[in-house]
């Protein structure tokens, strides 16, 4: 399905009904509201689709859709131009609708002031360490988010690329950050198995996308080569950072619907990232961390209380299987988010199993390398 209409496929998916809508509460106008709806139909007239349940037997049950006809035709470079315009349109609606559904909402970045440090403060209560030693490893958690990284050149799109792209791609990751307190460099994704860009410029499909995995292995290694415990506590803190970015679907997933490829005649690198999905996610997810709403069920901490490490050789294999894990659920939540809209996270339901359940088996995974990981540097616990 991707191979024949592009990043923009879940125009083909997402209810037809809550198309229309989206559309005609943006700011392009009733003519062209008329013409892109008109583009939809034409769309999904051409790439009927089907869905059918597949088992997983890490993620659960989840939706997959495939083409009636697998001998359709992709569409062409200007076909592709006019449908991710209905796309920004699409875009547009959802962020008129949160606007009037909340004035003014500030996507916050408490995540990181929160969650970070919440998540290695309950698995630190499991372990015989001083204050000290915890509180450092602790408040550290958080500082990646504002230095970004710092090994920093980990090969993170493994692929010959001229630098225009490499550079728009780039970009695109870090727009979904607010360059401030919250930087998101592409040292803080991971996907083992990217899927391909079709840009109007290149296709390619690297092998992997993100630095994580090195970027939390250069800080290991900063870890084991300080001279005082405060300072391996340190590293080590900001080394778990990565480790836990791996278990936010967003960070292991979904990377082309973040990131929005939008091209048009005068830019053809054009992205949009969607920032406001991702942190709508995340600070929901951040909101119920201690307490919990009734739809999400139980609180996010109960999945870092109790349990065991998991058996964890390297920080940089811990952080690709966390990813395999999480990245799964990426594109089933991101769907869900923008169907069910970023503010209303009780309508958050891919059809299968509810985002918050699938978040909680993440947490979870989250708390198993989290122990394992300090386990494995238990010698730096003094």
């Amino acid at each position: 399905m991707y191979d024949a209409v592009g990043n923009h496929w879940w125009l083909l998916t997402l209810d037809r009904d809550r198309v229309d809508t989206l559309l005609g509460e943006s700011s392009v106008g009733a003519d062209t509201v008329s013409t892109y709806s008109d583009r939809v139909t034409t769309l999904r007239d051409s790439y009927s689709v089907e869905e059918t349940e597949v088992e997983s037997t890490r993620a659960g049950r989840r939706h997959t859709y495939h083409l009636t006809d697998r001998r359709v035709g992709s569409l062409d470079r200007d076909q592709k131009i006019e449908i991710s315009e209905v796309a920004d349109a699409v875009f547009d609606g959802l962020d008129v609708e949160a606007e009037a559904a909340e004035k003014d909402r500030d996507v916050s970045t408490d995540w990181y002031a929160k969650m970070h440090r919440k998540q290695a403060e309950y698995t630190l209560d499991e372990f015989d360490v001083t204050d000290s030693y915890a509180n450092t490893l602790r408040k550290n958690t958080d500082d990646p988010d504002i230095f970004g990284c710092k090994e920093c050149s980990v090969d993170w799109l493994p692929v010959p690329l001229p630098n225009s792209v490499n550079n728009a791609i780039e970009s695109a990751v870090e727009g979904l950050g607010d360059g401030n307190e919250a930087k998101h460099p592409p040292f803080h994704f991971y996907l083992g198995e990217p899927p391909t860009f079709d840009l109007v410029v290149k296709k390619f499909s690297p092998p992997k996308f993100g630095g994580a995995p090195g970027e939390a292995s250069y800080m290991v290694q900063q870890a084991q080569n300080a001279y005082s415990d405060s300072e391996k506590a340190r590293y080590l803190g900001y080394a778990a950072h990565y480790l836990q970015d791996m278990s936010v679907p967003f960070h292991s997933g979904a990377v082309l619907a973040q990131l929005n490829y939008s091209p048009s005649f005068f830019d053809p690198l054009n992205f949009n990232p969607r920032r406001d999905i991702h942190y709508a996610y995340e600070q929901e997810i951040n909101n119920n961390i201690e307490s919990a709403s009734y739809y999400v069920g139980d609180p996010f901490k109960t999945d870092f209380e109790d349990g065991y490490p998991y058996y964890v050789s390297g920080v940089a294999d811990a952080c690709k299987e966390l990813s395999d894990f999480a990245g799964e659920y990426g594109p089933g939540i991101f769907d869900a988010v923008l169907n069910g809209g970023k503010n209303s996270p009780w309508d958050w339901d891919d059809g299968s199993r509810s985002v918050f359940e699938q978040t909680h088996n993440c947490m979870s995974e989250a708390g198993g390398y989290l122990r394992g990981f300090l386990y494995e540097h238990e010698e730096y616990n003094w």
